[in-house]
């Protein structure tokens, strides 16, 4: 396949029939340049478009160069989670449709629902698709309902090798600017790897994206779009030409009417509505939904079949959404009720749209439901007057501004909308020093981390994650099976405070103390925190998703055998394989990395300092300590070699907090290993990064007789003057025996030279590195050694 025909038949066999791609799909795939601005009308197959093309530049194009500079991962961000089930549902049916399945993987990137494998195999071509929540704080290196441990693996793999597709960037608020932000640093900064950003809407205009830090590339981008072949197809005429008439309905949102509204709306749907055909109904606000759809089931019970659709749902219940959502229409018909969830992206094909008054950008999207297809006979569009009062989660003038707007039209077919400046508004932008700060993944001195939620989403949309269980008790056990991807429910930050200050209970996992948290009223809540509830106190209903004011009790998902969630939440060093000795367990590393660098050419450069990380990065478990901590007290023979993994359950150590790997870093240091080397080994548990110091409930190092010793320096379990033991390394390397001196960790020059803060941040801060690449090679070990530690000796 070397040609545009030869893309028409890929394209063809991807599509499952006879389809043709539009002349804009052809061009995205095959011309030598891609765009960074893509603006096309709803219903124009712009997700085949971009996936397809990505796959085609990545492995088929004519051009050598076209398919090196094409980056292995496309990462698919989008506003709503309905969306990235609907993109994720159709790369893998065109993927399996490609006998390409077993070679590029897809992955999800959303609230509840995270693969991990992609992390494993930083070489692997793969799609990742996922909301803009999980992908932006992941690439701001603060990865929602993640260890923070695991934090710089997903920032390096999102900002290094990867094409960001940023898709109804309208909707995006302040993740629009924190995506052109990223953008123009990841320039600047440097990446290993291509690494590009194209940015979708169907009314995009490049000074969107004009913000402080892109604004002298952005002054240069040209729009890609609709040519005239394009408009000459029939498929796309028919849609462009559709029609669909506006009114308003005789129902208005007020003070006066509220009380009545939901049976008042669904009168009016059920009169409008036609048999064998979809109906749909969109408000903004999740209770308001509620309301419209309990007034329907009462009122037709024999009626259309009826579904409800927001954000509040678990998985297993949206799973059968989709189902019925994938049926035949009955001969009843279907009326959906739902809230912003479907107002983009989702293929909806509805002959009556009822919706209430919101942003021009919001209704452009949700007309872009009815009359999808171009051929519903009579498609007609009715919008609710919205009292001032109830504007939220809008303003007063983005409500006023569209209500100016829907009076110029009495059709909103895509051919007779009138020109609107729908640039989204943001408040808050990441600059240069935020992004620096937030590499470093310590928490400050009081335990708390930088807030990146500014800027992800605007305020009113930040959500947490709930999860059920029944017969807990006064408390939770420590060993109580952790949350599962499918029984967690997305909930508003301002809806759980209310949930906690009626007095329900509530917890929350404390990684550092290993231990479930209860939340008090005045806990601090943040988004992307994952919450225990107990069954028996209520709070959802299977069919109207998450309800505060619920008192049934949950019915519990039954937990499931997911692997990959529970080590998205712990640690990866937390499940120990067979035996494996030390020198056994670093050749398996150099032998992987050896394979990723086969794989990865922009880690070359760095190949001497990974080869010797690895080759040091376990030194550390040479330590009296840890060796203990593996083997307990075991007949001597048993110490007759140093062990790296065991298949023995291991208690504590016996110095609380002990991390074998800064004793690693430390040896290095001492034994004239770069600064480069010496991070990578010290970092490969995603502890030891920038700053080394002792945690607030470390005990004091005690002398031989059992004395504390408080003026000892000490951090991490590891004492000043542990002696690690003289050590064979793979390759015939040898460390001799080696007194750990933990004066780096102190400000300012020591015997050592600078402090391990001043070296690090120098690698940091580096032209030759920078932030991105230096995670980047990071990830790659922590790769190398997380797969050698599956492999059988």
């Amino acid at each position: 396949m070397n040609s545009h025909d030869g893309y028409d038949t890929f394209f063809e066999i991807a599509m499952g029939g006879n389809a043709h791609p539009y002349p804009y799909q052809r061009r995205l795939a095959c011309e030598l340049t891609f765009p960074e601005v893509l603006t096309v009308p709803t219903g124009l197959g712009k997700t085949a478009a971009v996936i397809l093309a990505w796959l085609w530049r990545r492995r088929f194009h004519d051009s050598p160069s076209v398919r090196a500079d094409t980056p292995r991962r496309l990462v698919y961000c989008l506003p709503m989670r309905v969306l990235v089930e609907q993109t994720l549902a159709c790369a893998g049916r065109w993927l399996t449709a490609l006998d390409l399945s077993g070679e590029v993987r897809v992955h999800a990137l959303m609230g509840g629902d995270a693969d991990l494998d992609f992390d494993l195999h930083p070489e692997r071509d793969a799609v990742l698709a996922g909301t803009q929540d999980m992908l932006l704080s992941r690439a701001l290196n603060r990865g929602y309902a993640m260890s923070r441990h695991r934090w710089p693996q997903h920032f390096a793999l999102l900002n290094n090798d990867a094409l960001w597709v940023l898709d109804e960037v309208q909707l995006m608020g302040s993740g629009l600017a924190t995506s052109a932000q990223l953008a123009a640093f990841r320039e600047a900064f440097g990446t290993c790897g291509p690494c590009r950003s194209l940015w979708m809407s169907a009314t995009l205009a490049p000074d969107w994206l004009a913000t402080v830090d892109l604004a002298p590339r952005a002054a240069g981008f040209r729009p890609w779009g609709l040519e005239d072949d394009d408009r000459a197809t029939e498929s796309a005429r028919i849609r462009l030409e559709a029609q669909k008439r506006l009114a308003r309905l005789e129902v208005e949102l007020s003070r006066e009417t509220v009380k009545a509204y939901g049976k008042r709306v669904a009168a009016e749907i059920l009169a409008l509505h036609r048999p064998t055909t979809l109906s749909l109904a969109i408000v903004n606000t999740v209770e308001r939904a509620v309301a419209v759809y309990d007034a329907l089931r009462r009122d037709a019970p024999r009626g259309p079949d009826l579904l409800l659709l927001h954000s509040r749902f678990r998985p297993v219940e949206r799973q059968q959404q989709r189902e019925q959502l994938e049926s035949p229409i009955p001969p009843e018909g279907r009326v959906i009720v739902s809230t912003q969830v479907v107002e983009a992206g989702a293929d909806l094909d509805a002959a009556l749209l009822v919706t209430e008054l919101a942003p021009i950008a919001s209704l452009v999207q949700r007309f872009g439901r009815c009359n999808r297809g171009g051929r519903q006979e009579g498609a007609q569009v009715r919008w609710i007057e919205v009292d001032p009062a109830f504007a939220a989660p809008y303003s007063e003038l983005e409500l006023e501004a569209a209500r100016v707007y829907l009076r110029q039209h009495e059709d909103v077919g895509p051919a007779r909308l009138a020109p609107a400046d729908l640039a989204p508004g943001y408040r808050t932008v990441l600059r240069r020093r935020d992004l620096v700060d937030l590499f470093d993944t310590a928490p400050d001195l009081g335990g708390a981390d930088l807030d990146v939620s500014p800027f992800i989403r605007e305020e009113k949309e930040r959500d947490a994650h709930v999860f059920w269980r029944a017969d807990l008790g006064g408390e939770p056990n420590r060993e109580l099976a952790r949350d599962q991807r499918s029984e967690l429910c997305p909930v508003s930050i301002s809806e759980l405070r209310k949930w906690l200050q009626v007095g329900k209970d509530a917890w929350r996992f404390d990684f550092l103390e290993g231990g479930w948290e209860k939340l008090t009223a005045k806990a601090p809540l943040f988004p992307g925190m994952t919450v225990l509830l107990r069954a028996e106190q209520g709070g959802y209903d299977e069919r109207c998703g998450f309800l505060r004011t619920s008192t049934a009790a949950v019915s519990v998902v039954a937990p499931e055998d997911d692997r990959r969630r529970e080590g998205l939440m712990q640690e990866a060093d937390s499940e120990q394989p067979s035996f494996q000795t030390l020198d056994e367990h670093t050749t398996a590393v150099l032998s992987v990395l050896a394979e990723l660098l086969s794989a990865l050419p922009a880690g070359a450069r760095f190949a001497a300092d990974l080869e010797t990380a690895a080759r040091w990065h376990d030194l550390g478990k040479a330590h009296e300590e840890f060796q203990f901590f593996l083997l307990g007290d075991p007949p001597a023979e048993d110490r007759s070699r140093l062990w790296a993994k065991t298949a023995r359950v291991a208690p504590r150590h016996r110095r609380r907090r002990f991390r074998h790997e800064l004793a690693s870093g430390l040896a290095m240091l001492q034994n004239g290993c770069s600064d480069l080397a010496a991070y990578l080994a010290a970092a490969h548990h995603g502890r030891v990064r920038l700053s080394i110091r002792s945690v607030p409930d470390e005990p004091l190092p005690r002398s031989s007789g059992g004395e504390p010793e408080s003026g000892r320096r000490f951090a991490l379990g590891v004492w000043e003057g542990d002696l690690l033991p003289a050590v064979a390394l793979s390759g015939g390397h040898v460390m001799p025996p080696t007194c750990l001196d933990l004066s780096p960790m102190e400000l300012g020059d020591g015997p050592l030279g600078p402090s391990w803060t001043a070296r690090m941040i120098a690698l940091r801060d580096s032209p030759a590195i920078g932030p991105f690449c230096l995670a980047f090679l990071e990830t790659v070990l922590r790769a190398a050694d997380r797969r050698a530690s599956e492999r059988k000796p």
